[in-house]
């Protein structure tokens, strides 16, 4: 599919004066320089601090004989979460045109360029529909899909095993399809001077430790690092979005397979408000031990970036190029006052010639995306995640090749 298909494949609106067009004049009302949209210093510091602390922890575990004693493991322990928070900040890079800090998903194999291409072409244009790459990326290990009651004992034991698995090794995946399969594209994505050397940043990595540790201690290592940072953004990355309601919400705007979904509104739905809906924010973790010795405000900003910027996931999918860190509570109440909004609006819809189903579909989409805005406990989101999940059985696979 080209580009343009891509584009069109949506029947998402941008009308003036509707919602997504208040929200976002706002928006640049409340930051209307360049310079007031980037990254605040603080946030800036704060990613400094684990860039360092990532140096200094990779420093050590390099140059000290690997004795595995409780200090080297929580070097490599606090090296391993440095790289995860790190490849938070650099997701977060990536949505701005020729940012060098993606780098910082590269560090993980994570490709930056690959993510230029299904992250931003593809999931955040398109959110949970069947055009998200990141819906169908598992498939037919995972699908995602309505909640079944009663999962048999082996349905649930395949889905168990099978989510273990993917979110184990699934970042691995992308970094062998991103550096290997696609053959270091960068050049062809990233225009910065020095682009085209970001996909050996990963590969570089992963030698030092070799050469430093020898072959089996090298290879733990590397092995720890790799399926750390995997389980922690992928399980992250994926409850705020899979849920019920949410993946019911993503298919509103779009055909389903070229058949009209039962879902859909024929006229199209505006872009904001589904966005708002296929996303959720994880609550933010307190950390009783830092109030002590830190104001509630960066207490908060810490738990933000060791939760890889989640609990804004929802302002997120509205301002995608827009720092996380500008994302504060005065834009989620402003959302939340033009949805309010939208409410006031219902009752013209009918007078316009809306049908009764349409404007209850309207009404209920008005909730999700109230319901996106109230931060959310990780554990509900796990939940929630686990009940969408379906992990394919051997008669399954079996059927599937048969169809192929």
């Amino acid at each position: 599919m080209s580009f343009l298909q891509l584009r069109d494949a949506s029947k998402a609106t941008f009308k003036k004066g509707d919602f997504y067009d208040r929200v976002r004049t706002r928006m640049f009302e409340m930051h209307p320089t360049r310079a007031s949209r980037m990254q605040t210093i603080r946030a800036r510091n704060l990613m400094y601090f684990f860039g360092v602390n990532y140096i200094l922890t990779t420093l050590y575990v390099l140059l000290t004989e690997a004795s595995w004693s409780p200090l080297f493991v929580a070097m490599v322990a606090l090296c391993n979460l440095s790289s995860c928070v790190l490849s938070g900040f650099g997701h977060n890079f990536s949505h701005v045109a020729n940012s060098k800090m993606g780098l910082f998903l590269d560090l993980n194999g994570l490709s930056n360029a690959e993510w230029n291409l299904e992250h931003l072409l593809s999931h955040h244009m398109h959110t949970n529909s069947v055009l998200d790459h990141d819906r169908y990326s598992m498939n037919p290990f995972i699908t995602w899909g309505e909640q079944v009651k009663g999962k048999n004992l082996l349905g649930t034991i395949v889905t168990t095993v099978t989510l273990a698995v993917i979110f184990f090794i699934g970042e691995s995946v992308v970094a062998l399809n991103g550096n290997i399969i696609h053959r270091f594209r960068h050049k062809y994505i990233l225009s910065f001077p020095g682009g085209f050397l970001l996909p050996w940043i990963f590969p570089v990595k992963l030698a030092m430790f070799f050469l430093f540790q020898g072959f089996w201690a090298g290879l733990a290592i590397n092995l720890s690092s790799m399926l750390s940072v995997s389980l922690y953004f992928t399980i992250l990355a994926h409850c705020t979005h899979m849920s019920e309601p949410a993946l019911r919400a993503g298919g509103l705007n779009y055909d389903e397979f070229g058949r009209a979904s039962h879902e859909t509104i024929s006229k199209g739905l505006d872009w904001g408000l589904t966005q708002l809906a296929t996303a959720r924010d994880i609550k933010n973790v307190d950390i009783p031990i830092l109030n002590n010795f830190l104001s509630h405000r960066i207490v908060q900003q810490i738990s933000s970036a060791l939760l890889l910027g989640i609990d804004r996931q929802s302002m997120h999918h509205l301002y995608p190029p827009l720092d996380h860190s500008i994302m504060q509570d005065e834009v989620r109440a402003m959302a939340l006052e033009e949805i309010n909004v939208e409410r006031t609006r219902l009752p013209k819809m009918a007078l316009n010639g809306a049908s009764e189903a349409e404007v209850e579909r309207m009404a209920n989409l008005l909730d999700e995306c109230e319901q996106s805005l109230t931060p959310i406990p990780f554990p509900v989101l796990f939940q929630n995640l686990y009940d969408v999940a379906h992990g394919i059985t051997v008669e399954q696979l079996l059927n599937t090749k048969k169809e192929v």
